[in-house]
């Protein structure tokens, strides 16, 4: 009787061992998962910061035409500010202000 209730011990342990084992393997696949993840993210993480660059180099040349455009703005204004002035001037000069 004694000698039966060892066995059944010893098969016990064994199994113990085999979940172990089994749950050890599986923590090895997940955290190999994992890595995969975070590889693949890793990479798209480098497409995704060299499509806003590319973003950034639209706005970059959206920006310059802007600036342009702006200089070209304040020629015009600067043209209007020396017309206004010289209507001051003849104003000032004529006798009929």
């Amino acid at each position: 009787m004694q000698e039966v209730q060892e066995v059944q011990e010893v098969q016990e342990v064994q199994e113990v061992q085999e979940v172990q084992e089994v749950q050890e393997v599986q923590e090895v696949q997940d955290r190999q998962a994992k890595q995969d993840k975070q590889g693949k993210q890793g990479k798209q993480g480098k497409q995704g910061k060299q499509g806003k660059q590319g973003k950034q180099g639209k706005q970059g040349k959206q920006g310059k035409q802007g600036k342009q455009g702006k200089q070209g703005k304040q020629a015009n204004s600067g043209k209007y500010v020396a017309y206004n002035n010289q209507q001051k001037r003849d104003a000032i000069a004529s006798p009929f202000y």
